[in-house]
């Protein structure tokens, strides 16, 4: 074959060669371009691309003025990993070691666990930067908003806490959380080669944070109540206590301490049951104040009335099952007696007055074996044993609050239902909620049930101001006003045993005031109190110093008696103790009201006479100037020895008047 002809014959190769390589490269352009092109488009797209779940910014939490006690602040970062490519683990296992403060091992166990992970949470700016600085494009920087509470420890058990996920774990931050997260959603950002992020390429949801939820909390009460039980406390020895203050007239939950408590931006020092609102998530037995129960029943069934006489069997009596004792022998007394010098074996005779299933049901009626629903994860309901169940000594016991468990709470709420005229309510402890998309969600005020009749609660609430006038309840008195309640003393159950401590108690206060126009119910519990355990004397004066504390801080919320109103009912009480409670004038002035005594009278819409105050409590005489719409400025302490102006001058509302009182 000659030269030219093997030229020729390459030739014609080659362009067979080259003829099949365009041919087989045009198929596969046009495939790529035309038939693959959405295919490869959104592939080339999502390598570009990355989705992150955005949280939205938690909501506040607010007590009833608008006073922030849970709030988010975004000063913190999540650093996340996800293996990109090949990296010298060791390396950078002590990079990050240094810069996070973690051991070196446990930062790289995660590094070749393999898939994403959080290498640390809650991490500051400054730390967030340098890592950025490392240049490596395996890891993934997230806003994490921290929870902030101004508060500290005050409302603690109340308001709760979130995990450093951001999701409410106790109290309010766990039952209202769907409320406060807020819904999240998803942001597109386009990334560079090294998979760091650029601006967003999909909008923000205008509506991307949680509600706002405002409680019918009161910081200031909510204060009182926490000094007050620490003041109260201070160098005693018990287990836990608890105060809990409601309006009775909407249910509304003002304050509610426990001790001890904790602080809320450090929830991991804190043992596990002083985090708990164990007011609501715990049961007791309540012990005496529990006798206003049966006695209730009576008095609305017309058995007996309160002038019906009972023997108290002067201080022991037997029952199927169990004998029955008075701390104190009593022998004949009036069914207001048995309640004012706290007689078990009265109201045991009161409560076997009733069949088994009308004590069960009266129980019921006062909310007692069923849960409240308030805005607190983990209620109880409580345990009342059903009637077929009872034992011979059951239905005795219950008449004074042995063998029935309950929540202070609960406890609270039956007291309010006398205070208020006979209605039980739903404590309410969420007022509103705003929502970001500007939706206001008012919680109105619920009433469940009525439990007596106006009249009865009437009687109940002028016997249980008979308890504070000459009965078990002297210690909480307080001059400036009139106060109803009960002492309860209730041995602890010892649950091992399935028997009672005979030197381990319940020890609690639970009354209102003022008793002619009740404003608040309050309740002073101590668990296990070491030494003094009577309720009277271990509760009672905690009580009082918070009835004290909220006089001078509130007193145009009170309705004061006069010192001729109180030398009236302190006669009565000497004369005839069981109508002592009608010595005191029921009117309720309105707030507006100028009010008129025989001390000194109103003499035109402008004008108020300054009333004569000499040798008044300090106390006293300031509930008198705020009645009168004037203000003050005191010298000295105690009572008042001079004033300005002098007593019978007119003066108009809003005058300063000077009151002075022993000095030295």
């Amino acid at each position: 074959m000659s030269k030219l002809n093997r030229i020729k014959g390459r030739e014609r190769a080659l362009a067979v060669l080259l003829f099949f390589f365009i041919t087989a490269f045009t198929v596969r352009l046009v495939q790529l371009q035309v038939f693959q092109h959405s295919q490869w488009r959104t592939l080339a797209r999502n390598q570009s691309l990355v989705s992150k779940f955005q949280k939205p910014t938690r909501g506040e939490i607010r007590d009833c003025n608008g006073m922030a006690l849970a709030v988010t602040l975004p000063l913190t970062y999540a650093i996340g990993y996800r293996p990109c490519y090949a990296i010298d683990f060791d390396n950078l296992a002590g990079t990050l070691a240094t810069q996070l403060t973690k051991a070196r091992r446990e930062i790289r166990e995660r590094l070749v666990t393999g898939g994403f992970s959080y290498l640390a949470r809650r991490v500051d700016w400054q730390t967030k930067q340098k890592i950025e600085n490392l240049h490596y494009n395996c890891f993934q920087f997230d806003e994490e908003p921290r929870r902030s509470y101004p508060s500290g420890t005050s409302a603690a058990v109340i308001i709760g806490f979130t995990n450093v996920d951001g999701m409410g774990m106790e109290g309010v931050e766990a039952a209202m959380n769907d409320e406060l997260s807020g819904e999240g959603y998803r942001e597109l950002c386009r990334v560079d080669a090294l998979r760091k992020s650029a601006a967003p390429i999909s909008p923000q949801p205008i509506e991307f944070r949680g509600a706002n939820v405002t409680l019918t909390l009161d910081l200031q009460i909510q204060t009182i109540l926490e000094d007050k039980l620490r003041e109260g406390l201070r160098g005693k020895a018990f287990e836990r206590a608890c105060a809990i203050a409601v309006n009775p007239r909407t249910g509304d939950l003002l304050g509610l301490a426990t001790s001890p408590s904790y602080d809320l931006n450090a929830p991991g020092d804190a043992r596990t049951q002083d985090r708990r609102c164990w007011p609501v998530t715990d049961v007791v037995e309540p012990g005496s104040v529990l006798k206003i129960v049966p006695i209730a029943k009576a008095l609305e069934s017309r058995k007996l009335t309160r002038s019906s006489r009972i023997f108290c069997e002067n201080g022991s009596y037997a029952v199927p099952g169990a004998i029955i004792h008075d701390t104190h022998r009593h022998g004949s007394l009036t069914l207001d007696e048995v309640l004012a010098f706290s007689s078990n074996i009265g109201a045991v005779k009161v409560c076997q007055q009733f069949s088994r299933e009308e004590i069960y049901d009266k129980l019921r009626d006062f909310g007692f074996g069923n849960k409240t629903t308030i805005e607190i994860a983990g209620e109880q309901a409580g345990e009342i044993p059903q009637p077929s169940r009872w034992s011979g000594s059951t239905q005795a016991t219950l008449a004074y609050g042995q063998g029935i468990s309950c929540t202070p709470l609960q406890l609270t709420m039956a007291y309010a239902s006398i205070a208020n005229g006979g209605l039980l309510l739903k404590p309410r402890l969420v007022r509103a909620v705003d929502f970001p998309s500007g939706t206001h969600t008012e919680y109105p005020a619920e009433v469940i049930r009525r439990v007596v009749p106006e009249d009865v609660a009437a009687n109940l609430a002028d016997m249980l101001a008979g308890v504070v006038t000459y009965g078990t309840g002297t210690t909480v008195q307080v001059d400036a006003i009139r106060i109803a309640g009960k002492t309860g003393t209730a041995e602890k159950v010892d649950h091992v045993r399935k028997t009672y401590y005979k030197d381990r108690y319940i020890s609690s206060f639970v009354g209102f005031f003022p008793v002619d126009n009740p404003r608040y119910v309050l309740l002073i519990m101590i668990d296990d109190p070491r030494g003094e355990y009577y309720g009277a004397t271990v509760a009672g004066p905690i009580f009082k110093s918070v009835v004290e504390e909220l006089l001078l801080a509130r007193p145009q919320e009170m309705t004061p008696l006069r010192p001729e109103q109180m030398a009236a009912n302190r006669a009565a009480v000497r004369n005839n103790p069981a109508e002592a409670v009608f010595a005191v004038n029921h009117t309720t002035p309105k707030p507006t009201t100028v009010l008129s005594s025989s001390r000194a009278a109103q003499s035109s819409d402008s004008l108020v006479i300054m009333p004569s105050l000499e040798g008044w409590p300090f106390r006293l005489a300031i509930q008198e100037l705020s009645l009168r719409n004037l203000s003050f400025r005191l010298t000295g302490n105690r009572t008042v020895v001079s004033q300005y102006p002098p007593a019978g001058t007119p003066v108009s509302a809003g005058t300063t008047c000077e009151l002075h009182g022993i000095t030295g």
